[in-house]
């Protein structure tokens, strides 16, 4: 259980709760594509959520709804703090927020026992949990919502040569390293086993890192940071398809099962991207147009976009996809610049970015012990790291100058093209639910 991360030393502790050994889902044979394993598993009491308060003897820290209330100031506060702190010296609010959640996590706070278990009870991870991947979902859809795919078709073989170059360098000169560094390194067995699927994540980029990047510092409209945008696409959809490839493929060999199943995974994707494209995107035209010129859109409108976005999600977990896979292609299906789309980020961006997504850093921040870190392991990782942002800027500069791009705005694109945002992270986060246990946290 991936909560179980949160508390590794759970079973030689003196934790309330009871907790048995069983084999996932052995009364019903069903494992959902799993083999079947021994898990932890937990008895929770029943009554956690009725909190009647204090003045009848109830302790806010045993109940499950003012615990998550106060996880949920926390996250705001902790993470609100880390950016007014490093605003002026022109950190984006992704680095504010990564730094919450390490601080929230095991690695500075959660080292106090006290402050750990009653914070963060056992009891309250699973809505935890839940309510963050909520805050990363909309997060995504929010930035597909910003986003014009028109771009890529109209910024030239600029874009095209930067993109296509900055995913293919990095690839070439990171797998090759991990392959040295697994037969001729000694490594601990975890690291082993893992290097090349971590080389590829490290060669990965995105356009919602860029993005974000971009729009923290007030250069997404500006020509450079339309360029930017339009090749991380392109260097971003190229990186997407390599990892659908990877997580299908490595989800079939953990499930037992043969091409069969990878080929229908990979279908599904591609099925969803396709009835976005021809289905979605039509009927989201079509309700930007029933807008009258200079009213406000119908809260109709907005209904029914959210309970698509939910929709999307659920219909991307039965098919074998991630939650987040619906709502980022839905993002992009709304049309860019459009009333429609202008409204959704009005009212729900400062909403997502600054109470809920707090929490998914959090999550991510909780399961992160920085101290358990040896330094042999750090040091062939950042290798590898130092390596792929290396290429990446290599790739784009060299992209640039043949590109007849001045040296300066060419060296800002390269610096552009190493950025990395919450879907890289997201990466991590189910990579890490396929690789060894506890490789990555």
């Amino acid at each position: 259980m991936a909560d179980m991360l949160f508390y590794p030393e759970l079973s030689h502790s003196n934790y309330s709760e009871t907790m048995i050994m069983t084999p996932i889902n052995s009364t019903y044979a069903v494992t959902f594509g799993l083999p079947r394993r021994n898990v932890s598993v937990v008895c929770i009491r029943e009554g956690i959520m009725q909190f009647r308060g204090v003045w009848v003897g109830d302790s806010p820290f045993k109940f499950v709804t003012p615990v998550f209330l106060l996880q949920l100031s926390m996250a705001s506060i902790l993470t609100g703090t880390c950016n007014f702190l490093l605003k002026p010296f022109g950190q984006v609010s992704f680095v504010s927020q990564m730094l919450g959640g390490f601080m929230a996590g095991p690695s500075v706070l959660g080292r106090n026992l006290t402050f750990k278990y009653s914070m963060f009870p056992f009891k309250s991870l699973y809505v935890l949990e839940t309510i963050s991947s909520f805050g990363c979902m909309f997060f995504l859809f929010l930035v597909g919502v910003g986003m014009d795919l028109r771009m890529i078709r109209t910024s030239g073989r600029k874009a095209w040569a930067i993109g296509i170059s900055t995913f293919l360098l990095p690839m070439m000169l990171t797998l090759p390293l991990s392959f040295i560094l697994r037969f001729f390194v000694k490594m601990e067995h975890g690291l082993k086993s893992s290097i090349t699927f971590i080389a590829v994540l490290q060669s990965m980029s995105t356009f919602h890192g860029v993005a974000w990047f971009l729009k923290d510092l007030k250069l997404l409209n500006s020509e450079l940071g339309r360029l930017a945008i339009a090749s991380s696409m392109i260097s971003g959809l190229l990186s997407y398809l390599t990892l659908l490839i990877a997580f299908s493929a490595k989800q079939t060999q953990l499930s037992g099962y043969g091409f069969t199943t990878w080929l229908h995974n990979f279908a599904s994707a591609v099925g969803q991207v396709i009835f976005m494209k021809y289905f979605i995107k039509p009927l989201m035209i079509w309700m930007n147009k029933q807008i009258p010129r200079g009213e406000p859109v119908k809260e109709l409108h907005h209904c029914l976009v959210l309970a698509l976005v939910l929709a999307s999600a659920f219909i991307s977990e039965v098919l074998g996809q991630h939650y987040y896979f619906g709502p980022m292609a839905l993002g992009l299906a709304v049309p860019a610049g459009s009333p429609l789309a202008y409204t959704l980020m009005d009212k729900l961006d400062c909403f997502v970015s600054a109470i809920i997504l707090p929490l998914y850093f959090i999550t991510v921040g909780g399961k992160t012990n920085l101290g358990c870190v040896t330094s042999r392991t750090f040091f062939l990782v950042e290798l590898i790291q130092i390596l792929s942002v290396f290429s990446k800027f290599t790739a784009a500069l060299v992209s640039c100058v043949l590109c007849d791009i001045n040296l300066k705005d060419a060296v800002v694109l390269g610096l552009m093209s190493c950025t990395i945002g919450i879907l890289e992270v997201q990466f991590y986060v189910r990579a890490n639910q396929l690789m060894e246990p506890s490789l990555l946290w």
